[in-house]
């Protein structure tokens, strides 16, 4: 190794010592962490493990192990990181934080795309109205999600009066 990449070897040492030390505090103080039932922020961090577990898993099959190790690693701290944080006033669920710190070699099934995704658009900054482009010539989609709210009568109420106020000869 040569001596440009000592403080590189150095960083990843101490990154490795940090993330020991937290696994080892989790699964001391697993009676602090939360047993409620599992939220929508559980739920795409559930799915967002299982996706990187396949990636990493890919990457490592094929001997691309660059990436296996970016997957595997580092984005899997990152997923865990952004968990924490949108948590943090209700706390790490338990059956969560012990999948996250023990799952491997796989998790024997296919991840949800659809909450990754969801969860990938809550973590991008959003940009400002005046900063979109559009480009006709590009390929259009759009993914709707929609709340359990819009089942109640007042939900019901109010997309109906979008649908009255909407004209489709101005096409708004």
């Amino acid at each position: 190794m040569g001596r440009a990449n000592v403080p590189t070897a150095n960083a990843s040492i101490l990154r490795l010592q940090t993330l020991l030390g937290w696994c080892d505090n989790m699964l001391k103080d697993e009676s602090k962490l939360r047993t409620s039932p599992k939220n929508y922020h559980d739920r795409v961090f559930k799915e967002e493990i299982i996706g990187h577990i396949n990636i990493t898993k890919h990457h490592y099959d094929s001997t691309s192990f660059k990436d296996a190790l970016k997957y595997g690693f580092y984005e899997f701290q990152n997923i865990c990181g952004w968990y924490r944080e949108v948590i943090a006033d209700v706390g790490m669920h338990a059956d969560l934080a012990k999948y996250w710190l023990v799952r491997w070699p796989g998790p024997g099934c296919t991840a949800d795309r659809t909450l990754i995704e969801a969860g990938a658009y809550m973590r991008t900054p959003k940009r400002k109205p005046d900063s979109l482009s559009f480009d006709p010539k590009l390929p259009k989609s759009v993914r709707v999600y929609v709340a359990m709210w819009f089942r109640s009568p007042s939900g019901k109420r109010r997309v109906q009066a979008v649908r009255e106020a909407y004209s489709q000869a101005q096409d708004r």
